[in-house]
């Protein structure tokens, strides 16, 4: 399951991050929609998927 440690992640943040606390990780380009929507169902507002140089998807920014 390639979405695993981002389900562990978004569950230790629910739990220990702010009210509106922001959480930013890596990600793999080729789950990037999955990764962000899994982050809006775990109750995360403000998903955005960000670029590196070369224009690929590589982190999502997720405030709760």
């Amino acid at each position: 399951d390639p979405l695993m440690f981002y389900r562990a992640i978004i569950g230790f943040s629910s739990h220990h991050l702010d009210e509106a606390g922001a959480v930013y990780v890596e990600i793999n380009e080729q789950f990037a929609d999955d990764t962000a929507r899994l982050f809006e169902k775990g109750g995360f507002s403000l998903v955005t998927v960000r670029k590196d140089l070369n224009g690929k998807a590589r982190m999502i920014r997720a405030v709760r």
